[in-house]
């Protein structure tokens, strides 16, 4: 009895490991869908205040404006922007040749684009989202194609977000996720140690007394335990 007891144990104790590997790649699966999710809702959110301005745009283009006269759009990307600080890093409307007509931070108004994310965004007469690295600096880009009355490309407009936000919110939820495992860990190696304890302790307790009435030491404790033993 003793040994089945100890036995016990170390059994239970198999569940820690166990338990924690699952923890481990819970955690795991769950930020990388938690990153999918959060970078796809900032390129949703990014395409959609673009739409927005896009919609301006056609609204003033169907009034016979050309898009290098319509003053005021640096404005309202600079609105947009101071608006959304924590989703919106950038905005600015360019002409097919990549000039930027107007730009949330204005002094880069006037300035040509020719990298090869303007390049990429050029090329494409679609809704794009691409990673675009400016300064040192890394965004997820969405670019907003104008189309003219003919559905020729008469500009476009760009919508960044940092990368460091998602970095920042992954980095936030795996401390979260670590105290929650080293929580969840702490109080499973309790319930474990207690649930072997209340096995093994009687076990210990009756293989004892088995010994001492084999040893001839009859007594009315050890008569007592070897009865509920018995009826057990």
């Amino acid at each position: 009895l003793a040994h089945y007891g100890r036995l016990l144990v170390p059994n239970f104790l198999m569940f820690l490991p166990v338990f924690l590997v699952i923890m481990i790649a819970s955690s795991f699966i769950y930020t990388t869908v938690f990153q999918s999710n959060y970078i796809t809702m900032l390129l949703y959110t990014s395409q959609g205040m673009g739409t927005s301005i896009l919609a301006d745009i056609e609204e003033l283009m169907s009034l016979g404006m050309e898009l290098g006269a319509m003053h005021g759009m640096e404005e309202k990307c600079k609105w947009l922007v101071d608006k959304n600080p924590e989703t919106l890093a950038y905005c600015f409307i360019a002409d097919p040749t990549g000039k930027v007509l107007y730009h949330s931070d204005k002094t880069r108004m006037g300035q040509v684009l020719d990298d090869q994310a303007m390049r990429e965004a050029l090329s494409k007469i679609k809704i794009f989202n691409q990673k675009y690295t400016i300064e040192k600096k890394k965004y997820y880009d969405v670019t907003i194609p104008i189309l003219g009355s003919t559905g020729s490309l008469s500009g476009l407009i760009r919508m960044g977000s940092p990368q460091e936000i998602v970095s920042g919110k992954i980095r936030d939820l795996a401390l979260t996720t670590f105290l929650i495992i080293l929580v969840s860990f702490f109080f499973f190696s309790l319930i474990i140690y207690l649930i072997s304890q209340s096995i093994t302790r009687p076990i210990k307790q009756i293989a004892e007394t088995a010994g001492r009435i084999a040893a001839g030491e009859l007594n009315l404790e050890c008569y007592r335990i070897w009865r509920l033993f018995q009826q057990s």
